[in-house]
């Protein structure tokens, strides 16, 4: 994205809006009360609604520093806020929605957050306020799924605790000359993936419930996450690499179940003990092609950086196993299925945790 014209205002907020003729004029005094002290402008972006949402806002432009760009066809919003960006003079970018579920009084915060080195600031819903957890970020199993997967394959949003958010801040060199996937509704994830900030700051932030974003996301809105997702890891590698890590997995879980069956059945050694020995070379024999391929590009060279990755991995390890073990005996004992088949439950459990701590641990790449 080429964002391009001398900046006539210190902040640019988009503001996103499909049928929010009810909520869009209080919206507007509210930012206007929070930024008094900010050189600042608000562009509406209308995603193609039939309530008078545009005349309504464009009503407000004698007020208020207010611009409004109509679509014309419904495209989401992350298509309405690449759009509002394209637009934006500010020096500083924002975006918040339009059904006052985004407290606008916390905008100051964000932009002070700006002003301290941040690239991009967050009203975010993962972190801790005076030590009291913010209300949980979602309430399906499938959000919650959503962000551990964005985590475990993006490595660049490492340590972002909400990347899903729709309230933040961001500087505009973040995102200069950069190619947005501008699809579905999650704008900031392609942002902290393709634009790369070094800095990023997570104010904490309680939404407001409205009848209307009470409901959960339509399963049209799942998809086009999916397909956004999808993009994001395929630019970042991040689909090769769990590729390349599930084949590696793959002869590791091999190795694991035929060590089993071996030592079990014709050793006579006791399940639990010959599930610890085959496991305990698999893992060896997956930390070699990990470290040869998987990872070979986040490989190191330096003095102790090889001996501490093997440190690292066998803490992971460590706890897999213990995931490992907790499974199969859960399900052969307590369950009562074939132990073999116990196994297989229990490789996938601690695959799932070894691949997403070494990814974020182990072979973790610092800027």
């Amino acid at each position: 994205m080429v964002l391009e014209g001398l900046a006539t205002a210190d902040l640019s907020l988009v503001v996103p809006t499909h049928c929010n003729s009810a909520t869009i004029e209080r919206l507007v005094e509210r930012i206007h009360e929070s930024l008094s002290h900010v050189s600042y402008e608000i562009i509406i972006v209308n995603d193609n609604s039939p309530d008078g949402t545009s005349e309504l806002a464009r009503g407000l432009s004698a007020q208020y520093p207010l611009r409004v760009i109509d679509l014309g066809q419904a495209r989401g919003l992350a298509s309405a806020v690449a759009a509002g960006f394209e637009q934006a003079s500010g020096n500083v970018l924002g975006v918040i929605g339009a059904d006052l579920r985004h407290p606008p009084e916390m905008i100051p915060a964000l932009w002070d957050a700006i002003g301290d080195g941040a690239d991009v600031a967050i009203a975010s819903r993962g972190v801790e306020s005076d030590g009291v957890a913010v209300k949980p970020i979602t309430k399906g199993m499938v959000s919650t799924w959503a962000r551990a997967l964005a985590n475990m394959l993006l490595p660049s949003i490492t340590g972002v605790s909400d990347p899903l958010s729709e309230f933040f801040l961001l500087r505009r060199e973040v995102i200069n000359d950069v190619a947005l996937f501008p699809i579905g509704r999650r704008p900031l994830l392609d942002i902290l993936v393709t634009g790369r900030p070094a800095k990023v700051s997570e104010i904490p932030c309680r939404l407001e419930h409205t009848r209307k974003t009470d409901r959960g996301l339509p399963v049209g809105d799942r998809l086009r996450y999916l397909v956004h997702f999808c993009r994001l890891t395929w630019a970042e590698g991040g689909v090769k690499r769990f590729a390349k890590y599930g084949a590696v997995g793959l002869s590791g879980t091999l190795v694991d179940l035929g060590l089993l069956s071996l030592l079990t059945e014709a050793f006579g050694l006791f399940y639990i003990i010959s599930a610890a020995i085959s496991y305990e070379i698999s893992i060896l024999t997956n930390y070699t092609l990990n470290e040869l391929w998987t990872f070979g590009d986040k490989r190191s060279t330096a003095e102790g950086s090889i001996l501490s990755r093997g440190v690292k991995f066998n803490l992971v390890s460590l706890v897999g196993l213990a995931i490992h073990m907790a499974i199969l005996g859960f399900l052969t004992e307590i369950v009562g299925l074939f132990y073999i088949v116990s196994a297989i439950f229990a490789i996938a459990g601690a695959v799932l945790w070894n691949f997403t701590a070494n990814v974020k641990w182990t072979w973790r790449t610092r800027t």
